[in-house]
């Protein structure tokens, strides 16, 4: 009796055994792993990972940026930092500007998607270019950008600042684009205080940029007074002049008994340095001209001198402009750019240039420049 019971659980056992067995043995068909993958598929962000490794800037609106006269130019410049394989970094990779000329807007940034942008401002009436640079990680780079400005202008100019009530003066303004006259130029004229513009109002300039209205004084106060003329283009640029008119109650100034002796009162010269340019072979040779302008030994400033030009023989050389405008001080300058050839016929000898100075009230010089080819 007790050999069957023993065999009766001895064979229980091992049928319990071999069921847990078998179901080890189909458990390990199973292909679950909780253990989590490592490694640049399992995240976010750059596959590359890792330093920045490039930079690439670009410019907005564009490389170079033209502004008005008194503006200032802006110029938005944007870096995409980039990892090993050309992918955008992630967010908040840090970003260190610098700008050779004008102001940043920040020097120091954060990558949002991989970018960084900051704007730079030139100076105010600034010409010429600056270098802004980035600097990323390991990475970094620079983009030349420039602003230009445009020297439209207008000049107005009184043929006489002091005048008696009743007297009549000439007004004459002079457009200027890049310093060189513009003809066709509507000018709108208008006056402040004691004076009467008693010609047309509304004046196109001529070929040499020039326009005019005459202003008559008018002072019936018992003190002097001022008058200023305002003269206007179409697309809104304006200049100003203002004369002194005397009261009506003022006592004439004496005429003079006698010519004054000495200098003349109203004067223009003009200079030439060098006024002999040697030239040879295929080297070439300048020469700057002065012209200057004076009234009772002061300085015009904003006076109108036009150059005439002669030339033995012809082609010996040019000017780069027939006109200008006087300065502070009542000088000006002009540039003479002498041919850096010449031709078989004009290898040897000495050729004269001859440049004619005048004005529009009435005022001439001339200078003569030898240019010797051997």
């Amino acid at each position: 009796m007790k050999e069957n019971i023993s065999a009766f659980y001895l064979i229980t056992t091992l049928a319990i055994f071999s069921v847990a067995l078998i179901g080890m043995i189909a458990g390990c068909d199973e292909k679950t792993i909780d253990t989590p993958i490592l490694g640049p598929a399992a995240g976010s962000g750059p596959v590359g990972g890792g330093e920045s490794q490039q930079i690439t800037l670009s410019a907005s609106p564009s490389r170079t940026v033209e502004v008005g006269a008194g503006e200032q130019g802006t110029v938005e410049i944007t870096a995409l930092v980039e990892n090993n394989i050309g992918q955008p970094m992630s967010d908040g990779q840090t970003v260190i500007w610098s700008a050779t000329v004008g102001t940043l807007s920040q020097t120091t940034d954060r990558t949002i998607d991989g970018l960084s942008s900051v704007t730079l401002t030139f100076p105010k009436d600034y010409t010429g270019c600056s270098t802004v640079s980035a600097k990323s990680g390991d990475a970094s780079a620079s983009i030349k950008v420039c602003v230009k400005t445009t020297t439209e202008s207008i000049r107005v100019k009184a043929s006489d600042t002091i005048i008696d009530h009743g007297d009549s003066i000439t007004i004459t303004a002079t457009v200027l684009e890049d310093r060189k006259p513009q003809a066709g130029v509507q000018v709108d004229f208008s006056v402040s205080g004691s004076g009467v513009l008693t010609s047309s109002t509304s004046t196109m300039t001529d070929a040499s940029g020039t326009t005019t209205v005459t202003m008559r004084g008018n002072n019936t106060s018992g003190s002097d007074s001022t008058a200023t003329v305002t003269a206007k283009t179409s697309d809104g640029r304006s200049g100003s002049v203002s004369i002194v008119v005397k009261s009506s109650a003022s006592t004439p100034t004496p005429t003079p008994t006698s010519t004054p002796t000495g200098t003349p009162s109203e004067v223009l010269t003009l200079s030439a340095d060098p006024s002999v340019i040697n030239m040879g072979g295929s080297a070439g040779g300048t020469s700057k001209i002065v012209a200057c302008a004076y009234t009772d030994g002061v300085g015009d400033a904003n006076l109108q001198v036009n150059y005439l030009t002669t030339s033995s023989p012809a082609g010996a050389g040019s000017l780069d402009s027939l006109s200008d405008i006087t300065e502070a001080g009542g000088c000006t300058d002009i540039t003479v750019g002498l041919p850096v050839t010449f031709t078989a016929t004009d290898t040897t000898g000495t050729y004269t240039y001859t440049i004619n100075a005048t004005t529009p009230d009435g005022r001439s010089a001339s200078v003569t420049i030898s240019v010797n080819v051997p």
